[in-house]
């Protein structure tokens, strides 16, 4: 490891509610955190559990090399971490600090011990209904937080979906995420995300805005309740006919609401539900019952995976 890292291991405790343990993290240095272990790899960089040495607090380290990276890398890295700053919600992950070195870039985070959504849904196969639900109403949450802060998401996927140690869903990786004059009809023309998640305007280049957040949440739900996307072909060419076509079959062990809230988000952008109104999603039969207000203080319990 770099940065003045040294190994260890000691007994850890949550640090997102406490506001002293808060504190003390954003007043760190490099040198304050011990690593523990390896969570993950890849393109991006590496992710490390470390702790903090003055609180015992354990943390992820995400460190991205600097060294021979495109503006463009840069720039990704750098909107990332500003748009992580600028959030404050229970269902999005939340950054303590970050630094920067000549060769490497580092995002201290909240540690989230429960698994990715995905690998969860690659073993259960598909989840019940009861636990879509209660998955996608934090979800549901988040994005409209997100939409509200003017900021499109434009990477929903299982895999950006991690349970924290309390069994609740959060919402990580904001590298695709851009700031975009939602309320003004701003819109965005990157192309950008997972071939199987993004929407017809996307695919078109026709310019976006938050509405491809909610495509992505119809093509979550469905892959989460039936255990793959609504849109698969061969190839990612075959993908994209089917998405811009429109058609997907929806098989009978559906629920109606599931049904209906699928129907009403994959369509074309101008007739999609949540354009106008978050309430037009959470009013949707789907998630009838749902105490919004309950849910968001985190007093409604967990299913168990």
């Amino acid at each position: 490891m770099g940065g003045g890292l040294c190994r260890g291991s000691d007994t850890v405790t949550d640090a997102r509610d406490n506001v002293a343990v808060k504190n003390d993290l954003s007043k760190a240095s490099l040198q304050d955190f011990q690593y523990e272990k390896t969570l993950g790899a890849g393109n991006f960089g590496e992710v490390h559990r470390v702790k903090h040495k003055g609180s015992g607090v354990a943390v992820a380290m995400k460190i991205v090399k600097r060294r021979g990276k495109s503006k463009r890398s840069e720039e990704k890295d750098r909107q990332e971490s500003k748009v992580l700053e600028s959030m404050n919600h229970p269902f999005i992950v939340h950054l303590y600090k970050t630094f920067r070195t000549e060769q490497e870039y580092f995002i201290v985070m909240e540690l989230l011990s429960g698994g990715e959504v995905h690998q969860h849904l690659k073993k259960a196969g598909r989840f019940s209904h009861a636990h879509v639900k209660f998955y996608c109403s934090e979800v549901c949450l988040a994005l409209e937080y997100l939409h509200k802060k003017n900021i499109i998401y434009r990477d929903l996927k299982p895999e950006n979906l991690v349970i924290n140690s309390d069994g609740h869903t959060v919402l990580t990786d904001m590298g695709l995420a851009k700031h975009v004059n939602i309320r003004e009809g701003g819109r965005a023309f990157s192309f950008c995300g997972t071939p199987e998640y993004l929407s017809p305007e996307m695919i078109q280049n026709e310019g976006h805005n938050h509405g491809v957040d909610w495509w992505a949440f119809a093509v979550l739900i469905f892959e989460m309740l039936c255990g793959h996307p609504p849109f698969r072909g061969d190839s990612t060419d075959a993908t994209y006919k089917l998405i811009l076509a429109g058609k997907f079959d929806c098989p009978k062990h559906l629920e109606p609401g599931s049904v209906d809230i699928v129907t009403k988000l994959l369509v074309k952008q101008d007739k999609r539900a949540g354009k106008d109104d978050p309430k037009e999603v959470k009013n949707t039969k789907f998630f009838r019952g749902v105490d919004w207000v309950a849910l968001i203080a985190k007093q409604v319990a967990p299913p168990k995976l």
